[in-house]
This record gives structure tokens, C-alpha cells and sequence, in this order.
């Protein structure tokens, strides 16, 4: 779960802020690798998790959060 949101709160900011989409993607791939499974008998896969990274972010991306922009 704590994945999922935090793929989609990151692709909410890159989609309003403007920051490089692969790196984002590349550095959530990163940190994704480090986690540890909640099922021993069933690690992780590179794939499992990139795929699970690019549809949170996808769906982030597609609801940018606004930030107040001050002018002046």
C-alpha cells in the first residue's frame, strides 16, 4: 500500500512541478528495490514492481496537485 501512494503522491508533484518523469520513475524503482517483503516465501520481482510503480505514478500524473504560485 505505502508504494502505491507514494508512486501516485509523486507523480501528483511531477505533473504540476515539472520535475523529469524518468527520474522519478528511476529513483521510486530504486528505493522500490530496498524494501522488504511482507511474505518471505515470495520476494519482490524487479518486474512486479515496476509495474506497480508506473501505474500509481501514471494515475498521479493524471491528477496534478496545484501548488499556489505567488507572483511578484
Amino acid at each position: 500500500m505505502t508504494l502505491n501512494k507514494q508512486a501516485f503522491a509523486l507523480g501528483t508533484l511531477v505533473g504540476d512541478w515539472g520535475m523529469p518523469a524518468d527520474l522519478a520513475l528511476r529513483v521510486l524503482e530504486l528505493a522500490a528495490g530496498k524494501m522488504p517483503s511482507f511474505k518471505p516465501n515470495r520476494p519482490w520481482r524487479p518486474a512486479e514492481l515496476k509495474r506497480k510503480i508506473g501505474d500509481a505514478f501514471a494515475a498521479g500524473l493524471r491528477h496534478p496537485r496545484h501548488r499556489e504560485r505567488r507572483y511578484g
